[in-house]
């Protein structure tokens, strides 16, 4: 990864970069990405952003030269029988993937993990055609849990998603 990047905890601040990103993001229309039913507004976005204060939900982003290059939340689920459980979204810019930011935003996250005491599990969903995500998550000790046939539809084309998650108590050190 490139000297240039900062990896640090997002600040409501960000909120407008964080969405211009994503928005960013979801233009590219990825295969690997299902799309946004609509883009939030920027208030919508500050109201979720407050509540990943770092104590039970978090963002980190990648940050280079005032832009964002890369972020990866970890979001409680908010019900009461999943409360040790958090999910995982990781996103990079265009031009930026391939270069250890994705790795090093997941090193982040990780690290913050095993932190927080109430929380035994990351989950995550990511379609089966993301090998390059896929071999990042493995290779940090993310298991595949199950399968999701035909969860995704992209014009007549059907991606299955596949289910991974890491539980606290199994965890490597990071690679």
């Amino acid at each position: 990864m490139s000297d240039a990047v900062l990896i640090r905890a997002a600040s409501l601040d960000d909120a407008k970069l964080y969405e211009s990103f994503m928005t960013d993001i979801f233009a590219e229309n990825l295969d690997t990405l299902c799309p946004r039913a609509q883009s939030p507004t920027l208030e919508q976005v500050r109201s979720w952003m407050a509540t990943h204060t770092g104590e039970s939900s978090i963002i980190f982003v990648a940050e280079s030269r005032g832009d964002l290059v890369g972020t990866i939340n970890l979001t409680r689920f908010g019900r009461p029988h999943v409360n040790h459980a958090i999910g995982l979204g990781l996103n990079v810019r265009h031009g930026q993937r391939n270069k250890g930011i994705g790795k090093a935003l997941l090193q982040a996250a990780l690290s913050w993990f095993d932190t927080v005491s109430v929380l035994e599990r990351i989950e995550l969903e990511v379609i089966s055609n993301n090998a390059p995500a896929i071999h990042l998550y493995e290779a940090f000790g993310f298991e595949r849990e199950g399968v999701k046939r035909k969860a995704v539809k992209k014009g007549a084309l059907y991606f299955d998603l596949h289910i991974m998650s890491i539980q606290k108590a199994s965890r490597h050190p990071l690679p």
